[in-house]
């Protein structure tokens, strides 16, 4: 669908920026107004986000056969990739948890937004390591929505296999505590090792897995990935791992 640039702002002294290019080429009218206008509510979207572990949008512009998003350049590599590098091998728990604790405060603030932002999309090639500090960031809210009060079911399924909670299905609406399903998903895989598209919705005991888990995590992890969402904590605060979890 496009290509992602690394370019430098002549208007701003050489700052580096990620240049989005999004082709609209083989599409019908109804196809490319509708993906327009997708990617102009992802650009009004993006502008009214401000926290540090979501890129900030600079610009966003269309033309005839492409449109474009400038975001803020993240110098590093995405979580995907770095668990390629790893073999596959669980994370240790403390890295596992730090990463935890981060994602949380971001999908906290949106889901604190009026109405609340439902991500949507939380996978590892969805989320950035920015080389310079370790920190994550979330990038491509290409189907993040805010939550709308009364609807039934989303519109259209949307969503990874494997990390997309059951409702992203087309069974029920998106709410907050389908993000935290996805974070739940996350947190199994950082910790066990295993790919959650291999077997999607299903989930092995942690501690079976990885003994050096702590029961209440493996407690809070499980309810995470409940596939009612009724059951899953309420909020990424609760959502949030205790500090008692990390070692030393």
């Amino acid at each position: 669908m496009g290509s992602v640039y690394l370019v430098f702002d002549q208007d701003q002294q050489g700052l580096p920026v990620a240049l989005k290019q999004i082709h609209k080429g083989g599409r019908n009218a109804q196809q490319r107004a509708e993906h327009e206008l997708s990617l102009q509510r992802e650009a009004d979207l993006l502008r009214e986000l401000h926290h540090p572990h979501i890129p900030r949008l600079h610009t966003y512009w269309s033309e005839p056969d492409y449109s474009y998003l400038v975001l803020e350049y993240i110098d590093g590599e995405t979580l995907e990739q770095y668990l390629q590098r790893g073999g596959g091998k669980p994370l240790p728990l403390r890295q596992a948890l730090t990463w935890d604790l981060q994602l949380c405060d971001a999908l906290a603030y949106l889901h604190q937004q009026e109405p609340p932002v439902i991500y949507r999309d939380l996978k590892p090639s969805n989320i950035m390591l920015r080389r310079q500090d370790g920190h994550l960031l979330l990038i491509d809210f290409g189907i993040a929505r805010r939550f709308r009060t009364g609807q039934a079911r989303d519109t259209t399924a949307l969503g990874w296999p494997g990390f997309a909670a059951p409702e992203q299905y087309g069974k029920a609406q998106t709410t907050p505590r389908s993000d935290l399903y996805s974070l739940g998903v996350l947190l199994h895989s950082l910790l066990s090792g295993l790919d959650p598209s291999e077997q999607p919705l299903r989930f092995a005991p942690l501690r079976q897995l990885n003994p050096a888990v702590p029961e209440a995590l493996e407690q809070l992890i499980a309810a995470l990935v409940s596939l009612a969402p009724q059951e899953r904590p309420a909020s990424a605060v609760g959502a949030a791992p205790r500090r008692p979890h990390l070692p030393p």
